[in-house]
């Protein structure tokens, strides 16, 4: 009996591949009908951190690339960061635990400026020796999110607490001295992200397990996607409209906050049910660069109007390239992708794999060349 399920997951994982080759070589043509720049080519960037390293969580600036990792056992961490511009990282290492961080999305990422909530419950930007004042936040602080753009440094830095029951958001409503928070209450279950909006709009959005919020500094409500409710799990902000975007069950929302109402609702704004294969279940990695978004499966969508580009960015994998079909593979399973502004051909993908000589685990980045 072990033998022939053996046999049923080899042909199935033969089909699966097939299917994702088919899929992967459909060729856009130029307006005189020659082919466009669609062969799926990257690079590994790194960081280089051994078998025993694992990602946490990762962030982008306009400027680098965030990731927090740890060891197997959970009590190393380390912040990595990786600048667009140099294209080196750079690594600071904590003998403790790390509950959560964030950066500036926008102008204020000069190589040191996440902030970081550690065992401790300290919050503390790494250009600073001086934590936060947080003697106000009455509950365990778990979560940290951080306003971008411009307007004014109050209001735009928000925590997340943790309680028994009755969970809060924390506004920072004051700058000086000390700081002062303003305490937002009725989650029903712990946080597990947070997303904070441009210091204009003056909202953050909330993900539990199951559900997600839009919280502002008097009151939110829930978010439901397609009369759903659901989890955040990853999340991109159009920066130039100040608007986030999500893909849940192969459906990418745009999600369009009413302050009036301290509620927000979710669009179906582009339908992806027919990449990868179909396996579009559960939440999917993007982020966004002039207009479009750019979507783990491959796909590519047009903000202004939705329309899905007929042809992936990932390119095309010869059936007979067995690493292109297996990182092609990982890439559409990848929990992380970003596209750096600087940088209007490439696309930064987290992927995680074995290597098949020596059986260890590798964790790594790499830079795809976008074919579209």
């Amino acid at each position: 009996m072990e033998k022939i399920s053996f046999k049923i997951w080899r042909i199935a994982l033969i089909i699966c591949i097939g299917m994702l080759a088919v899929s992967s070589c459909k060729k856009a043509k130029g307006p005189g009908g020659e082919d466009e720049k669609d062969t799926f080519s990257y690079e590994d960037i790194g960081p280089g951190l051994g078998s025993e390293w694992h990602l946490k969580d990762a962030r982008r600036s306009d400027k680098g690339l965030w990731a927090l990792y740890n060891t197997m056992n959970g009590n190393e961490h380390k912040l990595a960061r990786y600048d667009f511009q140099s294209k080196k990282w750079q690594f600071w290492d904590f003998d403790d635990i790390i509950w959560d961080f964030d950066v500036y999305l926008e102008d204020e990422d000069q190589g040191n400026g996440a902030v970081v909530i550690d065992k401790s419950e300290r919050i503390y930007s790494l250009s600073s020796a001086i934590a936060w004042d947080v003697k106000e936040i009455d509950q365990g602080k778990w979560q940290v999110a951080l306003g971008w753009g411009p307007g004014p440094a109050a209001f735009s830095n928000w925590v997340g607490g943790t309680h028994a029951y009755n969970r809060a958001v924390y506004q920072q409503t004051g700058t000086c001295c000390p700081l002062q928070w303003n305490k937002i209450v009725g989650l029903p279950s712990i946080i597990h992200d947070m997303w904070a909006s441009s210091r204009q709009d003056g909202y953050v959005l909330v993900s539990t397990a199951s559900n997600a919020f839009i919280v502002y500094g008097d009151g939110g409500s829930e978010i439901t996607f397609g009369g759903h409710n659901a989890a955040i799990k990853r999340l991109a902000w159009d920066t130039r409209t100040g608007i986030p975007y999500v893909v849940i069950d192969g459906i990418m929302y745009k999600i369009e906050a009413n302050p009036n109402g301290k509620s927000a609702r979710a669009i179906a704004w582009a339908d992806l049910t027919d990449h990868n294969s179909g396996f579009t279940i559960g939440s999917a990695a993007l982020d966004i660069r002039g207009g479009h978004a750019y979507v783990s499966y491959g796909a590519m969508v047009d903000l202004a109007n939705g329309g899905v580009h007929n042809s992936s960015w990932i390119g095309n994998v010869g059936m007979t390239d067995v690493d292109g079909l297996m990182m092609s593979q990982l890439i559409t399973n990848s929990s992380f992708i970003f596209t750096p502004p600087n940088d209007n051909d490439g696309v930064l993908v987290h992927i995680n794999k074995v290597d098949t000589k020596t059986f260890e685990n590798i964790d790594t980045w790499i830079r795809v060349n976008s074919a579209l």
